[in-house]
């Protein structure tokens, strides 16, 4: 993708040669799978680079799992799913 060689050009740690693009949107967002960032997430619009590795269990991570889990195993059983917020 010629927009990563042009964002990334002498940068060492993302080498746009590693980087595969795999999903963009209407939005400027554009989703990058990189060996050592994992998931990286270029928004075009705001001008900004987010990386997540994908493979850390942070306690937040966790507590989200459980919480699709939970909302998946619901919605099969056939009751009726709410968030409660705070």
């Amino acid at each position: 993708m010629p927009v990563l060689h042009t964002l990334f050009a002498g940068d060492r740690e993302f080498d746009a040669a590693r980087m595969v693009p795999f999903m963009r949107d209407a939005l400027g967002e554009v989703n990058v799978w990189h060996p050592k960032f994992k998931l990286i997430t270029l928004n075009m619009n705001l001008g900004t680079v987010n990386t997540t590795d994908i493979t850390a269990m942070t306690p937040q991570f966790q507590i989200d799992l459980a919480f699709r889990y939970d909302l998946g195993r619901r919605a099969a059983a056939g009751s009726s799913c709410t968030m409660a917020t705070t």
